[in-house]
Parts: C-alpha cells; structure tokens; sequence
C-alpha cells in the first residue's frame, strides 16, 4: 500500500495540518473518511473484509487532496472495480466516531453516500475480483447480521443502525 496522506482536521471539519496516515491513526487525530452504501432491489452490497472476515461496508480515508465524494467513488471502484460515477451517488448522512482499531485510534469525520442504483446484480458481480467476498444481504439477512457482532464490522453496524428507515424501503 502506498503512502497515504490524510488531513488531521478540526472539529468544525477545516484542514490543521497534513500528515501520513500512520502517524494520524497512531495520535488518533481527527481526519476525513467516506462511506459508501449501496442498495437496491438485491439487498444491501456488503464485503467481507480481508482483515476481519467479517461483513462491511465500503469505507475509507479520505486523501488530504480528495473531496468526500470523489474518495467515495474511489473506495468503491478500488474495491470493486465497478466505476460509478458522482451522480450515482448522494450524501445522506455525516458523522463523527472515535474507535480503536489494529491500526491505532480511528478519529473520523465521515460523510455518508448512499446509491440506489438499479445495478443487475450480474453486471456488478462479473466485474469484482474472484477473491473478494461480496454480497447482497437482504433485510432478514441484515438484521441476522446486525444481531451477530462477529460476523459484522461494528463500523457498518453502527452505521446501518443510523440510517434513517425509509432507506430501508428499498431492501428486499
């Protein structure tokens, strides 16, 4: 993985300083991150995450020169390999949490993107690395999940219990 520089930011989310990622989950300084939801007529899209093996959303931090949307966008297509593009996707929510992770103190201000795209489940799968886990969960196999901490990121746990319910009218 390449070096990546985050903005260590304010509580009114302005710039203070840039700083490697490292040193700013070491310090758990305070620092942009995105989420990205997808959901449609499948279910919720969740991956399992290579560290864990458990089931997530897509997240990550977000580059000291990237915009909340556009690393939204990045995370998702990296992840994969599946291209949106910035009117597929809408911010519904922001939040801040302060966790403890293998990596040190994630101290984020997140934004949250959600996309109810009507994407065949089909044309999404086919362009996913073989190795990847992926899913659609379905809103029974959500609150399954969501009762089972060790089968789901307290990250996407947390912010599948914060999203508002008519969100949910979307899910199987």
């Amino acid at each position: 993985m390449a070096k990546q520089n985050l903005a260590h930011i304010s509580k009114k989310n302005k710039v203070i300083e840039i700083l490697s990622r490292k040193k700013i989950h070491k310090a758990g300084l305070l620092h942009r991150e995105s989420d990205c939801l997808i959901i449609n007529h499948n279910g919720v899209l969740l991956h399992k995450a290579e560290s864990s093996k458990k089931w997530g959303h897509f997240n990550g931090d977000v580059d000291y020169r990237e915009q909340y949307k556009d690393a939204a966008l990045r995370i998702f297509r990296d992840a994969t390999k599946f291209h949106l593009t910035a009117k597929h996707i809408k911010k519904v929510a922001e939040y801040q949490r302060c966790v403890t992770t293998e990596d040190g103190i994630n101290n984020r201000w997140a934004k949250v993107y959600l996309s109810i795209l009507p994407i065949r489940e089909k044309s999404l799968i086919e362009k996913i690395p073989e190795d990847m886990d992926i899913k659609y969960f379905s809103r029974i196999e959500l609150l399954d999940l969501l009762m089972n901490n060790k089968k789901i990121l307290g990250s996407t746990k947390y912010l599948l219990t914060k999203v508002p319910i008519f969100l949910y009218n979307c899910v199987p």
